[in-house]
């Protein structure tokens, strides 16, 4: 008993951080469930020391989404070393096979954020791993509306056409490649699908009516589908 008061492990609190949630969203969390600073938790995300000592490029994308119980009185930096460790642990043996075009560990974990971002549909995840993968093997723009969100802070409304010309390191219509990190925490099911995506040829995809993506091969069926999918709302 004495040991356990020592380790303040008599009062755990249950936190859960969904897939796809943000560093600051995560911070939030964390800080309302633990009496914790948001500010101070963000802040570790350019602390290089400690990124240096967790083994990791930023935080972001590493906090891995899960239901965490944690002690009572857990300070900023230990409640983040949790997430880092169990996404080592979920991740553990992922990296040592072939990955997709060659890409980083990190460069997975990158796509992995922007697959979870895209679709809720586990059906799903494998063919929008290869749009992105077929675009970056054509070195084709990404053109990844979550990342032009990312980048402008979190918007909470629809994209204009102003805002995919506003230029951030994060706007994959403007710039070529893969954004500079991960734009949320992808859970493992997006990770697995970064590395293994499905066979297609599908360059384009767009959200239909019904919670899913009408998937294309050309820009001219991707125009015809768009154009349908307008249409449909407006009935």
């Amino acid at each position: 008993m004495l040991d356990r008061l020592a380790r303040g492990d008599l009062l755990r609190i249950r936190v859960t951080i969904p897939e796809g949630t943000t560093l600051w969203r995560t911070a939030g969390l964390l800080a309302r469930s633990l009496e914790l600073d948001s500010a101070a938790i963000v802040g570790l995300g350019s602390d290089s020391a400690f990124l240096a000592e967790l083994g990791k490029p930023c935080l972001e994308g590493y906090l891995f989404p899960e239901t965490y119980f944690f002690p009572w009185g857990i300070d900023e930096r230990e409640a983040v070393r949790t997430a880092v460790a169990q996404f080592d642990r979920q991740t553990e043996g992922l990296w040592a096979g072939e990955r997709t075009l060659g890409l980083s560990p990190h460069e997975i974990v990158i796509l992995a954020s922007i697959i979870e971002s895209e679709t809720p549909l586990a059906g799903e995840r494998g063919l929008v791993a290869s749009v992105y993968a077929n675009r970056l093997r054509q070195k084709m723009r990404l053109d990844a509306d979550p990342t032009v969100i990312y980048g402008l802070g979190g918007l909470d409304r629809p994209l204009s056409r102003r805002d995919l010309r506003k230029d951030t390191p994060y706007n994959t219509y403007l710039h070529a490649g893969l954004p500079p990190t991960p734009i949320n925490s992808p859970g493992l099911a997006s990770i697995k699908a970064a590395l293994a995506p499905d066979t297609s040829d599908y360059l384009f995809f767009v959200a239909d009516n019904a919670g899913g993506h009408f998937f294309s091969k050309t820009n001219a069926e991707h125009e015809r589908a768009r154009r349908r999918i307008r249409q449909e709302r407006g009935r």
